[in-house]
């Protein structure tokens, strides 16, 4: 639903309350400077009926102009916005650090071979977001 429908809406009803509340106070006053004077429901429909007919022309012009005014923005493209942070986040198996730590966790799986040698049921290896590639840039581990 656009802006138009929703404040022409909102217009309607609040116009029609606004502009029922007021005839009741005016037609209260003259009730009680006129003895045995009573609600004129008829006059409060009317009333009530041209508050929710200008509620609806001021609301709705509001809203197409809100609606208009939003059609002339140009729409963030967020992927283009995320793919390039991400990018610029993302882990290269380049990286100098990265390479330190790869060799470090080499040289303790090959320590781990030898000590244990005949007690593993597999090879160590390496797992995590390293080696998904998944791994960002300024904080990563060696699992």
């Amino acid at each position: 639903m656009g802006k138009t429908t929703k404040y022409a809406s909102k217009g309607l009803t609040t116009g029609a309350l606004i502009k029922g509340i007021i005839n009741v106070i005016e037609q209260r006053k003259r009730i009680q400077q006129t003895p045995g004077a009573s609600l004129n429901w008829q006059e409060l429909f009317v009333e009530a009926g041209i508050g929710a007919l200008a509620g609806v022309v001021v609301g709705g012009t509001l809203g197409a102009i809100m609606d208009h005014d939003n059609s002339l923005e140009k729409p963030i493209n967020t992927d283009y916005i995320l793919n390039g942070m991400l990018h610029n986040m993302h882990l290269s198996p380049l990286n100098r650090d990265y390479l330190e730590l790869r060799k470090k966790g080499e040289e303790i799986i090959q320590l781990f071979e030898r000590k244990f040698s005949g007690l593993l049921k597999c090879k160590p290896m390496f797992t995590g977001s390293t080696e998904k590639g998944t791994a960002l840039r300024k904080k990563f581990d060696i699992d």
